[in-house]
């Protein structure tokens, strides 16, 4: 799993992007809560809330954690976030996204690895 991770089941990620090795199952993940966008002219630093993912890892699989900003003008911004699942063969399976349901991330939480 890769991407702007914070945490998964409650342990710190290294939050660099880099790859986090997750075993097959039930885990909650949490987005990190900063990002930059920058153009030419300007680097932009962003502070926001950390968003939490309820993902059923399948082994062979692949996870991404993508966040895009689409509207950064003025001082407040709007972004979609959501985590990419593709097989082996890089097919697209789903976009997972945010958790909505507190019970989905406390049955995750009460048995990390097992289904929801």
């Amino acid at each position: 799993m890769q991407g702007p991770i914070a945490k998964v089941d409650g342990e710190y990620a290294p939050n660099t992007g880099a790859a986090v090795e997750v075993n097959p199952g039930c885990h909650v993940v949490r987005s990190n809560t900063s990002d930059a966008v920058e153009n030419p002219d300007v680097k932009i630093s962003i502070t926001m809330d950390a968003v939490d993912f309820a993902v059923v890892v399948q082994p062979g699989h692949h996870y991404a954690m993508e966040r895009k900003f689409v509207d950064t003008s003025g001082s407040t911004g709007k972004f979609t976030i959501h985590i990419r699942e593709e097989d082996a063969a890089g097919h697209v399976l789903q976009l997972i996204p945010p958790a909505r349901v507190e019970a989905l991330l406390k049955s995750c939480l009460e048995g990390p690895g097992a289904d929801p």
